[in-house]
């Protein structure tokens, strides 16, 4: 699949996507029982994809991970 000069590896995005659902488990939120979610799981997934296109890696995104709680963090790409 492509849209325009960009073409999608479908082998690495059902990669990334088996790695997402192997981490779903620790995603849910319901407090009541004991839920409590760590969204870093799943954005650490994300983050070891993109971290050979970033600029610390001579590529074009700029990546920051910042957190307002432990195991809560947004993934920040430019």
């Amino acid at each position: 699949m492509s849209v325009g000069s960009v073409k999608m590896n479908e082998e690495r995005f059902l990669a990334l996507l088996t790695d997402l659902i192997g981490v779903v488990e620790t995603l849910q939120n319901n407090p009541s029982q004991g839920l409590v979610p760590r969204e870093d799981n799943a954005g650490d997934k994300v983050l070891a994809l993109l971290r050979p296109f970033s600029t610390e890696q001579g590529g074009p995104l700029i990546l920051e991970h910042v957190h307002f709680t432990e195991g809560r963090g947004n993934i920040i790409i430019k």
